[in-house]
């Protein structure tokens, strides 16, 4: 097997987190405004996560900053399982938590906007 030059990419990383980010926002908050939606709206959100971590590891700093405010949803180990329970939870805790992780994907944006 050869060596894989890494890949180049064509999207500034920023750009490319912002645009992750906005779209688990977006599934986020429909799956809070449509409790019909969680299942679906969290693991459509979750979908991202393996790219988002691969382009992460280009900035240490911001990859620090994305493991502070999401924790075990991004790990690399752990991030399957925990979104799954994500999706599974009760009405009430999925809302707060969902809230919380609002914030903190608010906060991200910020620092890639």
């Amino acid at each position: 097997m050869q060596n894989q030059a890494p890949t180049a990419y064509r999207c500034d990383l920023k750009d490319f987190l912002h645009d992750l980010l906005s779209f688990v926002e977006e599934q986020l908050k429909e799956a809070v405004a449509k409790p019909e939606d969680q299942l679906a709206a969290v693991d459509a959100a979750s979908g991202v996560i393996p790219l988002m971590m691969d382009r992460l590891f280009e900035d240490q700093a911001l990859l620090a900053q994305f493991m502070l405010a999401l924790g075990d949803k991004i790990d690399e180990r752990l991030w399957q399982e925990q979104w799954n329970k994500f999706a599974k939870m009760e009405r009430g805790e999925f809302e707060v938590t969902a809230h919380k992780m609002l914030e903190a994907i608010t906060a991200l944006r910020s620092l890639v906007a």
